[in-house]
């Protein structure tokens, strides 16, 4: 194994890790320690942007109009599957999750959907891991408000 993490019990560890730190980040509308987890040259797909060229696009497209108006995100307990390349230096996480969706009158409605995340080693993150690739999207039956 090439990584710097050990065994693959300590990668997926790291990567769990990654997906909680995230959803803090999320919950707490705190877009600048979320930057810290990804890759500035990732590539994402999200309900509000069917592509986004990269950290900056993911941020300002994505992120901040979603973020914004979510509270309580957070994978749904028991969906968080962890996926490790042989020398563990990519990671793939797959989880359903949850959320309250905030209307501009303070109302809320039940979110939930489903994501892909794509991480890669790097010693320089917080996990070890930045992720480079993600997609985010309502599930099928969420009748939410559109561009929710």
């Amino acid at each position: 194994m090439t990584t710097g993490h050990g065994d693959v019990t300590t990668v997926e560890a790291a990567s769990r890790a990654w997906f909680d730190d995230f959803a803090v980040c999320v919950r707490n509308r705190d877009l600048t320690s979320g930057r810290r987890l990804f890759d500035p040259a990732c590539v994402s797909f999200g309900t509000r942007a069917e592509h986004l060229g990269d950290l900056d696009d993911l941020m300002a497209r994505q992120w901040h109009p979603t973020w914004t108006t979510t509270r309580g995100f957070a994978a749904i307990p028991g969906t968080l599957m962890v996926q490790i390349a042989t020398d563990a230096s990519v990671v793939v996480l797959t989880a359903r999750w949850t959320s309250e969706g905030v209307n501009p009158d303070g109302s809320t409605f039940d979110r939930r959907g489903r994501c892909t995340i794509v991480l890669r080693e790097n010693d320089g993150s917080p996990h070890g891991l930045v992720a480079v690739h993600t997609h985010f999207s309502l599930s099928p039956e969420t009748d939410s408000p559109a561009g929710a």
